[in-house]
C-alpha cells in the first residue's frame, strides 16, 4: 500500500509525546513491512522541509506554523497531498488525531478513504480544560478564548472528520466510549480499538540500566527509588508525587523522587520540593531522550503516574511496565483498561497524594508482593501491548478499506 500520514507535530521534529512515539512506530512498523509511508507535517523548527528516514519520507510544511491546526495548516496540507498523490496515487490516508480535516472540505477527495487513528477526543479536552480553570483560574479573556478553541475543535475539526471517516482507531475503549457520547452510535460503530504498543526489546528489565543510573546519580541500591517521566504540566499531577513523598517523609520513610521531563511547571515543581522540605530527596534530571529512557525506568523501584488529565493509553505507563516495575497511577480515562487494581499495577484516585503515599508505602515494606506487581505488568505487556501487535492489527484495518 501506499499511505500518506498527515500528522500536525511527528517524533522526527523533536517530540516524545504518546502520539509521536504511537506515529514513530506504526510508520516504521508500515516501512518494515513493505509499504511505502509519507508523513506530511507541519513545519519543522530547524526549517528542514524535507527528509527520509527508515524509508520513511517526511515532509514539512514550510508555510504554516510548527504544531498549530490553523494559519495556513488545512490549506497547505491538502495541497501537499494532491501534489504526491498526482505522482503516485495513495491507497489511503491515514489522520493522526484530527490532523487531516482539510478533507472535509476539499473537492474531488471523497474517494480516498480516510483512516483516523485516535488518542482521545472532545471529552478528554473538555476535561482537560474545566480542571485547568478550577485548580489555576486564569483572566477571563483567556478563558473565552480556550472555550473557542474547544468550539473550533468540536464543529470544525472532529465532528466533520470523523463522519467523513470510513473507519477510526481508538487507543482505548474509553475514547470509543466517549465517541459514542458525543457524536452517536453511527460513528461509535466505525470505531476499532487497538491499543499502544512498545517495543518490547527495547524496554526491559535490566541490571545493566539499573546500575548505570544509579552509579550516575550516587543512589545507592539499597535506597528506594521513584519515578515520574513526562511533560511537566500541572495536569500531569508530578506534584502529588512530591505531596505523597512529604507524607512518608513525616511518618520516618525513606525514599528519593526522581522527576524526569520539562515543561512550564518545572519552576513551581522544585519550589514544592523546597518549600514541602523535600528538596533534598527529589532528583530533577531534566528531559531524558526516549532512548535513555530505559535506563532510568530501570534505575528506579515505583514508578509513579499520578495525572489529572483524561489519557488515552500513556506510552511512559506501559514502558515502565514493560521495564518490570510495579507501578501506581491515577484511576482515570483508558488507564483503567490495562492496570488492574493490587493485580498488575496499583490505582488511586486522581490528586489524592494521601491515597499514592499509603501505596507507595505497602509496595516499600510489602517486596514480595512489590516483586509480584512488577511480573505480571511485564507479562501484560508481552501478551498484549507489542508495537508489532499494534502494527499488525492496523495493518488488517487498513486492509480491509481498500477491497
Amino acid at each position: 500500500m501506499n499511505i500518506c500520514l498527515f500528522s500536525r507535530v511527528n517524533f522526527w521534529q523533536g517530540q516524545s509525546g504518546g502520539m509521536d512515539l504511537h506515529g514513530k512506530l506504526l510508520a516504521e512498523g508500515l516501512a518494515k513491512r513493505g509499504h511505502s509511508i509519507s508523513v506530511i507535517s507541519t513545519k519543522h523548527p530547524a526549517g528542514i522541509g524535507y527528509e527520509k528516514r527508515n524509508g520513511i519520507e517526511i515532509h514539512y510544511l514550510k508555510d504554516t506554523v510548527f504544531g498549530s491546526r490553523r494559519r495556513g495548516w488545512k490549506k497547505e496540507s491538502i495541497n501537499k497531498f494532491k501534489i504526491l498523490h498526482s505522482k503516485s496515487p495513495f491507497a489511503l490516508a491515514c489522520s493522526q488525531s484530527f490532523a487531516a480535516y482539510g478533507f472535509c472540505s476539499s473537492r474531488n477527495m471523497s474517494p480516498i478513504p480516510i483512516l483516523l487513528i485516535l488518542h482521545g477526543c472532545i471529552e478528554q479536552e473538555l476535561k482537560t480544560f474545566l480542571v485547568s480553570v478550577l485548580r489555576d483560574p486564569v483572566r477571563p479573556q483567556r478563558v473565552v478564548k480556550k472555550f473557542g478553541g474547544l468550539i473550533f475543535s468540536y464543529f470544525i475539526e472532529q465532528r466533520p472528520l470523523l463522519t467523513h471517516s470510513q473507519r477510526i482507531i481508538t487507543v482505548s475503549n474509553q475514547v470509543t466510549g466517549h465517541i459514542k457520547k458525543w457524536y452517536g452510535r453511527t460513528i461509535a460503530e466505525k470505531c476499532t480499538t487497538i491499543p499502544n504498543g512498545i517495543n518490547t526489546e527495547k524496554f526491559s528489565p535490566s541490571q545493566e540500566h539499573r546500575c548505570e543510573i544509579r552509579a550516575k546519580y550516587g543512589i545507592n541500591d539499597s535506597e528506594i527509588l521513584l519515578l515520574t517521566l513526562g511533560r511537566i504540566t500541572k495536569e500531569k499531577g508530578h506534584h502529588i508525587a512530591i505531596q505523597a513523598l512529604r507524607s512518608l517523609k513525616k511518618k520516618g520513610q525513606k525514599a528519593k523522587l526522581m522527576v524526569a521531563g520539562d515543561g512550564n511547571y518545572l519552576s513551581d515543581l522544585k519550589g514544592l520540593a523546597i518549600n514541602s522540605g523535600t528538596r533534598n530527596d527529589v532528583l530533577f534530571v531534566g528531559f531524558i531522550e526516549n532512548h535513555d529512557t530505559p535506563k532510568y525506568y530501570n534505575a528506579c523501584d515505583i514508578f509513579l503516574m499520578p495525572t489529572l488529565t483524561e489519557e488515552g493509553l500513556p506510552f511512559v505507563l506501559l514502558e515502565a511496565m514493560a521495564c518490570g516495575l510495579p507501578v501506581i497511577s491515577s484511576r482515570i480515562g483508558g488507564i483503567i483498561t490495562i492496570i488492574k487494581h493490587q493485580k498488575n499495577g496499583i490505582l488511586i484516585e486522581p490528586g489524592n497524594s494521601t491515597q499514592m503515599a499509603h501505596a507507595i508505602w505497602e509496595l516499600m515494606n510489602k517486596p514480595a508482593f512489590s516483586g509480584r506487581l512488577g511480573a505480571a505488568a511485564l507479562q501484560t505487556i508481552r501478551r498484549n501491548f507489542s508495537a508489532d501487535r499494534m502494527v499488525d492489527r492496523t495493518v488488517g484495518v487498513m486492509m480491509s478499506m481498500i477491497k
